[in-house]
């Protein structure tokens, strides 16, 4: 148990307020009539998956080199693996600001001429 928990607990507290930020906003945004409703509902998915995507390549990989599986891993290897979900979850979460800023910075509709 505590094996399985010492592999478990440094993702859960390095991805977990990532993850809990993504739900929050997520629930947030579906439940207050905002105009950008869409571009923030999208901008937390985005940020969700890359929480569990980046949580879950940690997960397999410690998993795997720390029962037995280290052989099946080189060194150069693994550098260029962890670099590419490095690439792609940055590159995730650059695109979930990018929706963000777009949904706060969004010019509303045309108000009508004050008489």
């Amino acid at each position: 148990m505590t094996s399985s928990l010492s592999v478990f607990l440094p993702v859960l507290l390095s991805h977990g307020p990532v993850f809990l930020i993504a739900v929050f906003g997520l629930v947030l945004a579906l439940a207050n009539p905002i105009r950008s409703r869409a571009l923030v509902v999208v901008a937390m998915l985005l940020l969700l998956v890359s929480a569990l995507f980046s949580g879950g390549w940690q997960i397999v990989v410690t998993s795997v080199m720390r029962y037995g599986g280290g052989g099946t891993f080189a060194g150069a290897d693994l550098s260029l693996v962890y670099g590419l979900v490095g690439l792609v979850s940055t590159l995730l979460q650059v695109a979930c600001w990018a929706l963000v800023f777009v949904a706060l910075f969004r010019p509303g509709p045309a108000r009508p001429p004050r008489p």
